[in-house]
């Protein structure tokens, strides 16, 4: 029985050397520690794989950690375990519903097949390159969803991040409305928001604030998170897609 699971970033996979990665390895076994891996990190290994100026070698060597790390084998292959992304649990949890589709099983079949030959990648290489757009996609998805329905819920008429950065009052009115006693609910909402446009679904008021009280009780770590976002880019010009 597994005492606890450890999700890792990327840079746990690309950065630990191979030393220090089996330490780490052997540390979780002896307590019962079971690598779980998550979807975002695994498809940002593999768009590395495809970046014109990447180090190729080092991009299959971090594959090949998080393959170990997160493999389990069902008696006749080794299939990586995934944690479900933090929009199916968002969906899952306020409507009951997942998106369509399985991008992490196409996500861990590919690791298993270049992690153990290179060569694969000239063969997956227009697969590689969609995975990259997808995931470039969605960060910039992200960016601007946090655009939609938090700042422009705070500031209406607000017309980018970079004139909210020039701009003292502006700044101090998303930190306000941050600090402030709905601060939280705005941010829930903007959650509740995202997942009811990944599910195609028109929401009334009603039906909306009794998931954002949900999005409080369950979601509490993620909403802070996401406020230190908001926070970083509009005090301190974090690129958020640049940055991740």
């Amino acid at each position: 029985m597994p005492r606890l699971y450890s999700v890792f970033d990327s840079n746990v996979y690309r950065r630990l050397g191979n030393e220090a990665f089996a330490e780490l390895r052997s540390l979780e076994r002896l307590h019962s520690v079971i690598g779980m891996a998550s979807y975002w990190v695994a498809a940002e290994l593999l768009s590395h794989l495809v970046d014109e100026d990447g180090d190729l070698a080092s991009a299959v060597n971090s594959l090949g950690r998080l393959q170990q790390h997160c493999s389990q084998f069902d008696g006749s292959k080794h299939e990586i375990r995934f944690i479900a992304d933090g929009d199916a649990h968002l969906c899952r949890m306020l409507f009951g519903r997942v998106q369509v589709g399985d991008l992490a099983a196409r996500a861990g079949e590919l690791i298993g097949i270049i992690a153990t030959d290179v060569t694969a990648v000239r063969t997956y290489g227009n697969t590689l390159e969609e995975i990259r757009d997808h995931v470039a996609s969605e960060e910039e998805r992200f960016v601007e969803g946090m655009w939609n329905r938090f700042v422009l819920s705070v500031l209406p008429d607000a017309t980018g991040w970079e004139a909210i950065r020039k701009n003292r009052i502006l700044r101090e009115q998303i930190t306000t409305a941050l600090d402030g006693i709905d601060g939280e609910r705005l941010l829930a909402r903007a959650f509740v928001r995202r997942a009811a446009r990944l599910l195609d679904l028109d929401l009334d008021e009603s039906v909306l604030d009794s998931k954002v009280d949900t999005v409080i009780t369950v979601f509490p770590l993620p909403l802070r998170f996401y406020d230190q976002i908001v926070r970083r880019i509009v005090q301190d010009g974090l690129d958020f897609v640049e940055a991740v």
